[in-house]
């Protein structure tokens, strides 16, 4: 009888053996899977961030990019103003000339008399050699033509102005061609 109660015990802690063996078996299965689970969660994990890392790096560099363009485009736009307003500036500044040129030729000499030298020197030439014959100013009862009234009264007055002139600035009052003419009306 006691042979068999010990084989009895035995028996029950060799099974008791085995079912602790078997469940460390399991705990042990089960800890090396949540460990490999973790190892593959943080793996995934890491992926994750390094994609996103280098998300932000493409955005980055599409800003960079876009905005170097936005800078060149803002520069050429100012360049382009720059050359606008320089040769609208230029533009006005030669019609400016212009106008002044055209103003010094159709305004008088205030400081002169009102007819030109070269009207002057005309005149009087015309009134030395009297090349043509107009009927307003022929009398029939002489052959030789003589000047006009009105052309006599301008070329006197042109001569008295310039012998004031030269008078003023200090040279000789009367010109040889005003004593040319005073010789012919005397």
């Amino acid at each position: 009888m006691a042979i068999d109660g010990t084989k009895a015990v035995r028996t029950r802690l060799d099974a008791n053996s085995a079912c602790r063996i078997q469940s460390c078996s399991r705990d042990q299965g089960f800890a090396r899977r949540a460990a490999a689970a973790v190892r593959r969660n943080q793996q995934a994990a890491q992926q994750q961030q390094v994609q996103q890392i280098q998300n932000l790096v493409q955005q980055v560099q599409n800003q960079a990019g876009q905005i170097d363009v936005q800078a060149q485009y803002s520069q050429q736009q100012i360049q382009q103003r720059e050359e606008v307003r320089q040769s609208e500036e230029h533009q006005q500044a030669r019609d400016a000339h212009q106008a002044e040129q055209v103003d010094q030729h159709q305004q008088p000499d205030n400081q002169g008399p009102a007819e030109s030298e070269v009207d002057n020197v005309a005149i009087h030439r015309w009134l030395q050699q009297c090349p043509v014959q107009e009927p307003w100013n022929f009398q029939g009862r002489s052959s030789q033509p003589v000047a006009s009234p009105e052309l006599t009264t301008r070329a006197r007055a042109s001569s008295s102005t310039r012998a004031t002139r030269r008078s003023s600035d200090g040279g000789p009052g009367v010109s040889q061609a005003d004593q040319v003419h005073t010789a012919n009306q005397a």
